[in-house]
């Protein structure tokens, strides 16, 4: 026995005389000793695959479930936009957004509006492939960035918080409820790039075909790459925020990821403000006419010449001055379908962030561990075995 120690009788077991370690001490030394004995590579999983498959089952679930959520949210809010009430009391504002679509002020709005000739540098009209180069470039920056974070983020961390980075916190229910709050902002948050990405593609869609440049097609395509973008960020974001430990943490990171998001526009105001851009970023379906003078008009809008512009005067103005006969200004319509879709596109975002926190705390397996997974079965059924 060592010195000053007292034995255990029948044990064989000496205790030390300093006092004994907390039980917290204990759980930090044992969650670093986890955490050192963690393989620097995923485990081989060619030998499971029950695994594989019980997982695909689990996963068809989840996304059954999110897919229903957003599609119903969707369906209902069309349907109640759409009903004869509301297009009643809201005729004078449909009828204004058939006329015009007011865009956002962005690289990838640039896009479309560069596609009908409402951008000049100078005096030179921007050609639309240079738009559709830079945002592609810009893009496809992102999309790397994103990946790169989402695949070193280590897919063996737990997203339920037992014991905290912090040494001083001594419950993790702060940590757990952070996480909860900042998906819930994260997700809120793009819910308005999701907007935006809505507005663009049902613009383009809007839009005579016969005043793009570019077909729509390829307008649709490379303007998507605005929303993958917005959906990458939501499941780096949950990763992220799931991947830490304490709260100061998962605050700067879900901020870090967010500013990602961001780039097209801080990129337009950059080449805005160099090149001296102007464009118009309200797409009128509609040829309209010259400049008037205040006097005439007041004389044109005021029909009955009452010396009062009512507001019938005023929607018959306005459809008269924006509808043109020429079919190549026409606007064309969008089928319900499609409308649907669009709403889809604005709520998957806040479901899909809501969706992946709630799996991972029933699971508390990480969202990057299935990706990892997936990346590992490619790689093997490409590559054959290592």
């Amino acid at each position: 026995p060592c010195p000053g120690g007292k034995a255990q009788h029948g044990a064989g077991q000496v205790t030390s005389p300093l006092k004994s370690r907390s039980p917290r001490l204990a759980a930090l030394e044992a969650k670093g000793a986890q955490t050192a004995s963690l393989p620097d590579e995923l485990p081989d999983r060619s030998d499971s695959p029950s695994t594989f498959f019980e997982s695909l089952a689990n996963s068809s679930l989840y996304w059954i479930s999110v897919w229903s959520v957003v599609l119903f949210i969707a369906c209902y809010a069309y349907f109640t936009s759409n009903s004869a009430e509301v297009k009643e009391s809201m005729a004078y504002t449909l009828s204004m957004r058939d006329m015009a679509t007011c865009l956002p002020r962005n690289l990838w709005s640039l896009i479309l509006v560069s596609a009908v000739g409402q951008v000049k540098v100078g005096k030179t009209v921007l050609d639309a492939r240079w738009a559709v180069a830079l945002s592609m470039v810009i893009g496809l920056m992102q999309v790397v960035t994103l990946f790169l974070v989402v695949h070193d983020i280590n897919p063996a961390a737990t997203p339920v918080t037992v014991v905290s980075s912090a040494s001083w916190i001594k419950s993790c229910w702060s940590v757990n409820m952070m996480k909860w709050l900042m998906v819930s902002f994260l997700s809120i948050d793009l819910s308005k790039d999701s907007s935006e990405s809505r507005t663009l593609l049902q613009g383009i869609m809007e839009t005579n075909r016969r005043r793009l440049q570019l077909p729509r097609s390829v307008l649709c395509s490379v303007c998507s790459l605005q929303y993958i973008i917005v959906i990458m960020v939501v499941w780096c974001g949950v990763s992220a925020v799931l991947s830490f430990q304490a709260v100061p943490d998962i605050l700067y990171s879900s901020m870090a990821v967010t500013f990602l998001s961001r780039a097209d526009e801080a990129v337009y105001e950059l080449i805005n403000q160099v090149f001296n851009i102007k464009a118009d970023f309200v797409i009128v379906h509609g040829r309209p006419k010259g400049a008037e003078t205040i006097e005439e008009l007041f004389q044109k809008i005021d029909a009955d010449g009452d010396g009062n512009i009512s507001r019938e005067e005023l929607e018959s103005y306005t459809a008269e001055r924006f509808t043109a006969n020429d079919e190549d200004y026409k606007s064309e319509d969008v089928p319900v379908w499609l409308d649907i879709f669009f709403r889809v596109l604005v709520a998957l975002p806040v479901v899909l962030g809501f969706g992946l926190i709630t799996r991972a705390f029933m699971t508390n397996v990480m969202p990057t561990k299935r990706v990892h997974l997936m990346k590992d079965i490619v790689v093997r059924f490409l590559w054959g075995h290592s």
